[in-house]
């Protein structure tokens, strides 16, 4: 995994959250619907975020899942220190609702995703993570 950059996001913003810019690893499955899981099968799917905050995030897939598939997401927050120092945060695991799918780039999609099913230990962990970022 390795960090390429970030910035918040703020103008023209909707969300409810914070977003921070910032591009690492992530795998996922499809959980629901069972027509999407069959035709997905129950594989884990490789894909690079775009952005994160305490209620979602957005992924660069290949695959081009429908809006409302539910996913199960497994990633690593990852932080550079003041030193230069790449440190990653134990793995963390959110379910996530996909609520938009733009095409991004030839044979690319941009999937926003909604937090589902939040753990508050979960969240905090996201939301602690933005901001102590953008602090940095």
């Amino acid at each position: 995994m390795e960090e390429s950059s970030y910035y918040v996001s703020k103008c023209n913003d909707r969300r409810r959250y914070q977003r921070l810019n910032l591009s690492f690893n992530v795998t996922y499955k499809i959980d629901s619907p069972v027509d999407a899981r069959v035709a997905f099968g129950s594989r884990e799917i490789e894909a690079v975020t775009l952005d994160i905050g305490e209620g979602g995030m957005a992924i660069l897939t290949e695959q081009d899942i429908p809006p409302w598939t539910i996913l199960s997401m497994k990633f690593r927050l990852i932080r550079m220190d003041k030193e230069g120092k790449v440190n990653y945060s134990d793995p963390v695991q959110m379910c996530g609702e996909v609520r938009s799918n733009n095409i991004f780039e030839e044979r690319k999609h941009r999937l926003g995703i909604s937090f589902v099913e939040k753990e508050p230990e979960v969240t905090n962990r996201i939301g602690d993570f933005v901001i102590k970022t953008v602090e940095l």
